[in-house]
C-alpha cells in the first residue's frame, strides 16, 4: 500500500490516493477489505473503523482508492488497513460499508469485527491544507 496527494504536490492535502496491490489469493470464504481507522472521533471520543471497499480485483493488479481529507486538520492522521476477514466477519464489514456516512451507525465502528486480522497498515498524515 502507498499514498500520494491527488494534486501531485508534495505532502498530503485535500485528497489522498491510496494504491493497493493485490499480491496473493485468500482461502475460500475469506475476503480482503480496505478499512480506515480514524482516531478519537465521536462522543465519547474513540477510534472508529470504516470499511471502505472489498478488495476483489485480480491478483497481480493494483487499484487506486480516492479519499477526501478536506475536512481533516493539518497534522491529523488516518490509518489505512488491509484486513483479512473470515466468513463470520464478512457480514459485519458489509454492513459497515453499507452504512457509510450514517453517523448513527458509528457506535458499531469502535472495533474491528471478531474474525478479522490486519495484514497491512499505512498511516497517512495531512501535511497541508
Amino acid at each position: 500500500m502507498s499514498a500520494v496527494s491527488a494534486d501531485g504536490q508534495p505532502g498530503i492535502g485535500s485528497e489522498v490516493w491510496v494504491k493497493v496491490a493485490r499480491e496473493s489469493e485468500v482461502s475460500a470464504g475469506y475476503s480482503l477489505w480496505l478499512v480506515i481507522k480514524v482516531p478519537y472521533v465521536g462522543h465519547p471520543p474513540s477510534a472508529r473503523f470504516y470499511a471502505k471497499a472489498k478488495i476483489e480485483f485480480p491478483v497481480g493488479n493494483e487499484k487506486i482508492f480516492k479519499f477526501p481529507m478536506k475536512d481533516s486538520t493539518v497534522g491529523s492522521t488516518r490509518d489505512f488497513l488491509i484486513v483479512l476477514a473470515d466468513p463470520t466477519a464478512r457480514p459485519s464489514l458489509e454492513e459497515n460499508l453499507a452504512n457509510d456516512g450514517v453517523t448513527a451507525w458509528d457506535v458499531k465502528r469502535d472495533v474491528l469485527p471478531t474474525g478479522t486480522k490486519t495484514i497491512s497498515t499505512l498511516s497517512v498524515e495531512k501535511t497541508r491544507p
